[in-house]
């Protein structure tokens, strides 16, 4: 006779080992991205996985801090007031004067970038080169978990995000 507990991990399935290797920086890109991409009801196994659940923790927090800063009303719409940068850490101070309030972060230089690029992409902010290609280049690692074409997630360069080139 099977014991309760084996009965709910047959039930559930697999363990979280048999779910194929993801690389934990280019699932963070895609939870702070395109955060509905990898809902945890679909990808329940990776975020069984000790260090992918502290990816989803830190993709929330990314994603606080762009909507605290890019806003969804006038009362939300924060600015960046310094950035200073140490070895494996960005430390970001921003303030949003309709409420008062200031924070101050530590960042990895990923989550920094993130939340550089990601601003680009809501209300056309300034992004540098190197934080471009640090998203994008680590959000295409994500191919090489999946099989997935290379190009399969770079988004188009003309214009506005997920505009379309039409051909003749």
């Amino acid at each position: 006779m099977r014991s309760t507990k084996e009965g709910k991990k047959a039930a559930r399935g697999a363990s979280p080992s048999d779910a194929p290797p993801i690389d934990p920086e280019a699932l963070l890109c895609a939870l702070v991205l395109a955060p509905k991409t990898y809902t945890r009801n679909k990808f329940f196994r990776f975020y069984e996985q000790p260090e992918l659940a502290k990816v989803r923790r830190r993709a929330a927090r990314v994603r606080g801090i762009i909507r605290q800063l890019g806003g969804g009303s006038a009362a939300a719409i924060g600015q960046i007031i310094g950035e200073q940068v140490f070895d494996d850490r960005v430390l970001l101070r921003y303030k949003l004067d309709a409420i008062h309030f200031a924070r101050t972060t530590a960042l990895t230089p990923l989550e920094a970038a993130l939340v550089h690029y990601a601003l680009h992409v809501a209300t056309g902010a300034e992004v540098s080169v190197s934080d471009r290609e640090l998203v994008l280049r680590t959000t295409g690692r994500l191919s090489l978990s999946f099989e997935l074409p290379a190009r399969a997630l770079v988004p188009p360069r003309n214009g506005s995000p997920g505009a379309q080139k039409e051909t003749p």
